[in-house]
């Protein structure tokens, strides 16, 4: 019976023995603040530095700060539509006023070939006839256009004609005095023509606006 009871002891005392010899697993010894094996640092339970690690802070930006960054980016972006659109309505205008030169130009020009080049004239109101050597060249003044048709064929020039006066002498002068607009600008245009003693006897003058 004593051997027994020795026995029963020295298990539970080698037992005892056994189980304080086993360390516990890291994370409870980084809880308890014990020191372990290599690698490891003395973190204690609870302290500002346990925290920090657990509650780890990545960089980015506050609220505010992004809240700036979007007025200024919207008064960027706000300045530069405005520049844009100042820009494009400049260069609108600027066409506008560079088609209206050259569609004048090429009208005048259209207009005082062909009045050089004619042997008859008729002018009415806002009209003008003029009898080429082959062919027939008619003239209608329609504000805001001017339309020039020979033959089947018809040009449409967009000029603003403020004033269209057509006279013819006995003496075989033919004048044509226009008003053209230009961007808003007067650009008178004179014509005359003297007729030669050929032309003359070939057409007799018919009326005082017509030869």
């Amino acid at each position: 019976m004593k051997s027994n009871l020795f026995i029963y002891s020295y298990l539970l005392i080698a037992g005892a023995k056994q189980k304080r010899s086993i360390k516990p697993p890291v994370p409870a010894l980084l809880l308890q603040g014990k020191a372990c094996g290599r690698g490891y640092k003395k973190i204690p339970f609870g302290s500002s530095k346990n925290q920090n690690h657990l509650h780890t802070k990545l960089p980015a930006f506050t609220l505010l700060e992004l809240l700036v960054g979007m007025v200024i980016s919207s008064i960027v972006i706000a300045a530069a539509f405005s520049a844009w659109s100042i820009i494009s309505r400049q260069h609108a205008q600027y066409r506008s006023r560079h088609e209206a030169s050259t569609e004048a130009s090429f009208f005048s020009s259209r207009l005082r070939r062909d009045f050089a080049q004619a042997h008859a004239y008729s002018g009415q109101a806002n009209a003008l006839t003029l009898q080429l050597r082959h062919q027939t060249v008619q003239y209608k003044n329609i504000p805001p256009v001017v339309v020039r048709s020979i033959g089947l064929h018809t040009d449409t020039f967009h000029v603003d004609v403020s004033r269209w006066a057509f006279t013819a002498d006995s003496t075989g002068t033919a004048q044509l005095q226009l008003q053209i607009s230009v961007n808003n600008m007067p650009l008178p245009l004179w014509l005359t023509r003297r007729r030669s003693a050929a032309e003359q006897l070939s057409n007799p003058a018919q009326s005082n606006n017509g030869y």
